[in-house]
């Protein structure tokens, strides 16, 4: 496994993480706006939980994990209390 700081310098791999990671985030930033300013709030926060979702479940499936009755339970939960909480705000 590569080191990711030997002696005071970065490997190539964790720079490359970090400025994919940095345009991913841009990116994600930019639809946000573009989200709400034209649609509405609450669309983004339908958005918001189905990307939740999806990044559960690409995680899940790359690392090979059976979901189980607590991971599902988690989801739930997590999911359930979002979504209430932006009933409860709009």
């Amino acid at each position: 496994m590569e080191l990711i700081i030997s002696s005071g310098q970065v490997a190539p791999s964790v720079s490359i993480t970090w400025i994919v990671g940095g345009f991913v985030a841009a990116i994600i930033n930019l639809t946000q706006f573009l989200i709400i300013g034209t649609t509405s709030v609450l669309t983004f926060n339908v958005v918001g939980i189905v990307k939740t979702m999806v990044t559960l479940v690409l995680a899940w499936w790359t690392e090979g994990k059976v979901v189980g009755y607590s991971d599902a339970l988690g989801v739930f939960l997590a999911i359930g209390g979002s979504f209430a909480y932006s009933q409860i705000r709009i």
